[in-house]
């Protein structure tokens, strides 16, 4: 209803009239008071709800995200189509291994006294995984899956433990799935990489694997704080990864020149601790944007280490100045 009214011509008409000032005094000044830190947990409040573990979404209302989005995907390659381009699809991917679900909920069907029980083998679990016995973990918090497999945070703890026992398959796995179960959540479901695959099916258009090709550029194919600066925003190392990785699949798309005519070797990309060394500032600003996101998924630790880092690289910050006596 809202867009409806807004888009109406005796809308503009009156809200032109209403925005009109009655004196003036000396040029118009147009002031924006953005503040990252405050302004982003102010915008994503429904984030900070479900990290509550209130106004959390149902089933029907995921179902609904998922037609939503294959809809609009659809949509946008049909246009694409229409004017005469090739869309290019390309999978999606986040930091699974580093960013723990913002949400976690239980199964609806489970009783009182099984969560009781779920609760008394995670917390002997967390001692052990505490204690770097992760066998033993694993064990425990592998009965706690038995009676609900539906919490996020759990999974999250039983993919550490492996990753720990550098099981990485069975770590990478769990991580997913731990993502895939947050309540909140903290970036896309992997199941949208077979809705992207399916849409590019249908269109005809060729499918650029990133969440692949992120994963080989990973420690152990986990991938985490070695590609993203926050939950879902690439670093300088990844962006280039997805680069290389687009421009082998217009390669093999044939696409803009037949792959015989590409000169593979007319351009290097630079290394990306030369081009942050050479321009410090990049590093201060991939910290500012981790303090905001982790103040958004109230992880106080990772602010105050990533406050801490950014204080000691630029002691002038004022992001560092401002949110560091807030938190100790």
């Amino acid at each position: 209803m809202w867009e409806w009214t807004a888009s109406t011509r005796l809308y503009g008409l009156t809200a032109r009239l209403l925005s009109i000032p009655r004196q003036r005094a000396g040029p118009e000044i147009h002031e924006v008071d953005f503040d990252p830190a405050r302004n982003s947990l102010e915008m994503f409040a429904v984030l900070r709800e479900r990290a509550g573990e209130s106004q959390l979404p149902s089933d029907r209302e995921w179902a609904y995200r998922d037609l939503l989005y294959e809809h609009n995907l659809e949509e946008m390659g049909r246009l694409f189509r229409a004017a005469g381009a090739l869309p290019i699809f390309l999978t999606l991917s986040q930091n699974f291994a580093d960013w723990p679900p913002g949400a976690s909920s239980h199964a609806t069907a489970a009783s009182a006294p099984e969560l009781a029980e779920w609760e008394r083998l995670c917390r002997r679990g967390d001692e052990r995984a505490a204690a770097r016995r992760c066998v033993e973990a694993l064990d425990l918090y592998r009965q706690a899956l038995e009676i609900d497999g539906s919490h996020a945070d759990l999974h999250y703890r039983v993919a550490s433990c492996h990753r720990e026992l550098q099981q990485f398959e069975e770590a990478r796995r769990h991580y997913r799935l731990a993502s895939d179960l947050d309540r909140v959540p903290h970036g896309a479901p992997t199941g949208f990489n077979e809705i992207i695959r399916g849409v590019a099916r249908r269109l005809d258009a060729p499918v650029v694997d990133v969440d692949a090709a992120l994963a080989s550029q990973s420690r152990d194919g986990l991938v985490g704080d070695d590609l993203f600066v926050d939950f879902i925003h690439p670093n300088l190392r990844a962006h280039q990864a997805i680069a290389a990785a687009v421009v082998d699949g217009m390669r093999e798309a044939r696409f803009p020149l037949p792959a015989g005519q590409w000169r593979e070797t007319a351009y290097a990309e630079p290394d990306p601790e030369t081009l942050l060394r050479e321009n410090p500032e990049l590093r201060s600003r991939e910290l500012e944007m981790q303090i905001v996101a982790c103040q958004l998924a109230r992880r106080e630790r990772c602010v105050r280490e990533r406050a801490a880092t950014l204080q000691r690289l630029d002691p002038e910050n004022q992001v560092a100045r401002r949110v560091l006596p807030q938190i100790q």
